[in-house]
């Protein structure tokens, strides 16, 4: 049961975290880009975009008793750790990078969560 609760809120920030890359490219393509240089232009939004989608396919195959979503919300989670890092090491305002440490935080220690638990 504590693996599918925390399955649920892996996919649960994995699908915002999805939600905010599709509605920044959008605000992006509006603007006058194009999706293909949101994404690899510095390519963080295809960490982003990459690691939100493992994170919510991690977290589903977690909640439907799936073997492997632990291990897939993990890489996902440390995707976005990365992306993080990323984020606050190339700038001084710690704003920037703080939301994606804090979310692939949370992630990694529900993935850890779900790895250690046994199975029902």
């Amino acid at each position: 049961m504590i693996r599918q609760l925390a399955g649920i809120v892996i996919f649960a920030i994995g699908a915002f975290l999805l939600y905010r890359v599709f509605a920044a490219s959008s605000a992006f393509v509006e603007r006058g880009g194009t999706y293909v240089s949101y994404l690899m232009e510095p390519p963080t939004g295809l960490l982003q975009l990459a690691g939100a989608g493992l994170m919510a396919i991690g977290g589903l195959l977690t909640a439907l008793k799936v073997w492997g979503g632990g291990t897939i919300g993990l890489l996902g989670s440390l995707i976005i750790a990365l992306l993080g890092g990323l984020l606050l090491a190339s700038t001084s305002q710690i704003t920037d990078g703080l939301d994606e440490a804090l979310y692939a935080a949370a992630g990694v220690l529900l993935s850890i969560l779900i790895l250690t638990f046994k199975r029902n």
